[in-house]
């Protein structure tokens, strides 16, 4: 997956938090999932959207890879996404494949 790749899923999934009016917050390191609801969860995904782009940049491509995974895993338990369209998002695109 290339960093343009990956620039293009998190804008996806940012647009997409955007659109269902979730707002980007970090959330405790110490947080258990029972005890929450899926909209602090998905408002922490939102977070962890606007810091794989800064990750990108400082070229910490592994941590971003990394948060990417973390975020899509968090998608699919949530139920907004199968694991066969979060496959889908993360194929090359046709401009991708035609380089």
């Amino acid at each position: 997956m290339t960093l343009e790749k990956v620039r293009r899923v998190v804008a996806f999934y940012r647009h997409f938090l955007d659109k269902a009016g979730i707002k980007p917050k970090q959330c405790e390191h110490e947080l258990r999932l029972p005890v929450y609801g899926d909209s602090i969860i998905l408002g922490h995904c939102r977070w962890m959207c606007d810091e794989i782009e800064e990750f990108i940049r400082a070229g910490r491509t592994q941590k971003a890879m990394r948060w990417l995974g973390f975020v899509q895993g968090a998608l699919w338990a949530a139920g907004l996404f199968t694991i066969s369209e979060l496959k889908d998002h993360n194929k090359p695109d046709e401009v991708d494949r035609a380089c």
